[in-house]
């Protein structure tokens, strides 16, 4: 690893330990929203079923609704 990696990786970790929960949730909905979007936009049948039930399981396991 390089030094670029690691100093970002220790930046996004102290990010991420300053935020409140809610900014965190928010952050999660918007990356599962944009994840569930495009997996929505493939004619792929299998994707839906895998990548759209692991969204849902993270979103129960996290309390993360899906509002939109």
């Amino acid at each position: 690893m390089n030094l670029q990696t690691i100093l970002i990786q220790q930046l996004v970790s102290a990010l991420v330990v300053m935020m409140s929960p809610e900014i965190l949730k928010k952050g999660l909905d918007g990356l599962l929203d944009t994840i569930e979007e495009a997996v929505g936009k493939t004619e792929n049948t299998v994707d839906d079923i895998v990548v759209l039930g692991i969204c849902q399981q993270i979103r129960r396991a996290f309390d993360v609704p899906d509002n939109d």
